[in-house]
């Protein structure tokens, strides 16, 4: 059985270079059966041996399969870090979306089904050629939603403690509580909220808690 990295180097006709590393066989043969004119040579460097290559030979689209970026980020640096470097293109059994958020905040330029017809490999491969991504627009649209409202608690400006409370209210925690846990008035804490709810668009304490949940992971993040 191949090591979950091992590369397989073919040349295409348009003079791009597939690395396609670790390729189950069910990958593999859905790559040879859309590009029958690729010949595919066989070598085993490691991951970052093949995204040099990859950055050497200059025109080249890296062929890899969803689960082998688990084993990827195993490594000492996160595989966007490397893999955004290069174009690459990851095979999936699957097209569900947690599958394609997975390969786009790895750094992956695109994802293909298997189930997809063979011809359009070879157009996946045309558009990542041209700089494009290859993931639905529905996908795109909500990664795009979510960077803009987790990058918005930084450009509401809270102050420190209006992050705690807000923090505290998406806990579900009343102002009492919250005020004994800050060691502050009640009063206070309804003093913050009103300046808390204008600075991030709430109308009322639901939609500040909604907000506090969609944000929980900046929180506190400066």
């Amino acid at each position: 059985m191949d090591h979950p990295l091992t590369p397989h180097f073919s040349k295409q006709p348009e003079d791009v270079t597939l690395v396609a590393a670790g390729l189950t066989r069910r990958s593999r043969e859905f790559v040879t059966q859309s590009l029958p004119e690729c010949h595919i040579l066989e070598s085993k460097p490691d991951s970052w041996r093949t995204v040099r290559f990859c950055k050497l030979v200059g025109s080249v689209i890296l062929i890899v399969d969803v689960e082998s970026l688990e084993q990827l980020e195993s490594e000492q640096v996160p595989a966007v870090e490397y893999l955004s470097t290069v174009e690459v293109l990851a095979l999936s059994n699957s097209s569900h979306n947690d599958v394609y958020r997975v390969a786009l905040l790895a750094g992956c330029s695109g994802v293909l089904a298997l189930d997809a017809p063979p011809q359009q490999l070879r157009a996946v491969i045309t558009a990542i050629q041209r700089g494009d991504l290859w993931y639905p627009r529905n996908v795109l649209a909500a990664l795009a939603r979510q960077w803009m409202l987790d990058q918005s608690i930084s450009r509401k400006k809270l102050t420190e403690r209006e992050e705690e409370i807000l923090r505290l209210l998406g806990m579900d925690k009343k102002n009492q509580a919250i005020a004994d846990e800050l060691f502050i008035s009640r009063e206070t804490v309804r003093w913050h909220l009103r300046t808390l709810y204008a600075k991030i668009g709430a109308n009322n304490r639901s939609e500040a808690r909604q907000y506090a949940l969609k944000h929980q992971q900046n929180m506190g993040a400066r």
